[in-house]
């Protein structure tokens, strides 16, 4: 990150999905931590983040099955093979 940073560009991070599980707040902070500790503080004053976390619920489940079958439909017709 130093490097392209150090090269003029605007350095940027995005962290996505996050998904809940056990443990998952200890390995992000373990994760934030260490990017901290490897950064130049240069790097980390300008250091834009986004973060998305992973939203569910029952409705979106089944638009996502949905879109996932449409798109499995698709692939198959256009010759190609899943496996």
């Amino acid at each position: 990150m130093q490097a392209f940073r150090e090269a003029g560009y605007e350095v940027d991070v995005n962290f996505a999905p996050v998904i809940y599980c056990e443990g998952w707040l200890e390995d992000w902070h373990k994760l934030f931590t260490e990017i901290n500790e490897v950064s130049y503080q240069e790097t980390l004053k300008q250091l834009a983040v986004e973060i998305i976390f992973l939203t569910h619920n029952e409705s979106v489940h089944k638009l996502n099955g949905f879109m996932v079958f449409c798109g499995r439909i698709r692939f198959m017709a256009s010759g190609y093979s899943t496996g």
